[in-house]
């Protein structure tokens, strides 16, 4: 905040703000007018926006599909991000480039795998602990943690890893 400029202070926490119109939107939280409970969980919410975005998680509504693939989200821009997987742009030299980012690639396949990094999906689940991975590696990868396997020996001492960059970092050591 510059010298000279306003401030408002909220006389609960002693946390400044701008405007008085930031000041009254925080000073909710501390009182419970306005507040929005959530029937399944108990969280409270100032905007019903949010209390709606909140609830879908219970409830696992997904309102916006996609007229395509028929596949549905729960947020309107995951759904906007996806979308984007259905124009293809190929450039003339093979390589496919993301619609989102820029980014070129040199197989359609790749391009639906880093496209999860823009809509967020995980489609790959752990069957041990629920935990979700953008690709099918990461959860194979994580999964060992569960199995005990460790594959990547260090030919000094014998030391098992989990994964490759980890023997490799160790072997840093002999």
């Amino acid at each position: 905040l510059s010298p000279g400029k306003m401030m408002y202070t909220c006389s609960e926490c002693m946390e400044n703000f701008s405007s008085q119109s930031f000041l009254v939107l925080h000073q909710r939280q501390h009182t419970n007018r306005h507040l929005i409970l959530c029937p399944c969980c108990n969280r409270t919410f100032t905007w019903a926006s949010d209390f709606v975005r909140h609830h879908r998680t219970h409830t696992g509504e997904r309102p916006y599909q996609c007229g395509v693939c028929q596949k549905a989200f729960k947020r309107r821009y995951h759904l906007i991000v996806h979308q984007r997987i259905h124009v293809r742009q190929k450039r003339p030299n093979g390589s496919f480039i993301c619609t989102a980012c820029g980014k070129s690639l040199a197989h359609h396949a790749a391009l639906l795998r880093h496209q999860r990094l823009h809509t967020g999906e995980r489609p790959f689940q752990c069957p041990a602990c629920g935990k979700s991975f953008n690709e099918k590696s990461n959860l194979n990868k994580h999964y060992r943690i569960h199995t005990g396997e460790r594959p990547y020996r260090c030919p000094a001492c014998g030391k098992g890893f989990i994964q490759k960059h980890h023997l490799q970092k160790h072997q840093r050591i002999h």
